[in-house]
């Protein structure tokens, strides 16, 4: 994984790079985590923007999210999102 100017590079499994966008980066200090939201801006069933999540350290290197409790957090994280920006919150 190679991270450059907001973009992930990820191989595939065969091997070759996709290139996602880095949406959000943040950390939880009670778990002594770091964690990136990022998408490769392609939609599902449903029109919704794909937004994938792990756990980096800092060199870049990614973690799935295993923890069920952290995987419930991030989605509802990314659920309180999508209504502010609905709302018309502006983020900076």
């Amino acid at each position: 994984m190679i991270y450059k100017d907001e973009i992930l590079l990820i191989p595939d499994e065969n091997g070759e790079e996709k290139e996602y966008a880095i949406l959000l980066t943040f950390d939880i200090e009670s778990k002594n985590k770091s964690y990136v939201l990022y998408t490769d801006y392609t939609k599902d069933e449903d029109e919704n923007l794909k937004i994938f999540a792990s756990i980096y350290d800092t060199e870049w290197n990614l973690s799935p999210l295993t923890d069920s409790d952290e995987i419930e957090f991030i989605n509802n994280y990314i659920k309180e999102l999508e209504e502010d920006i609905k709302s018309g919150i502006d983020f900076v």
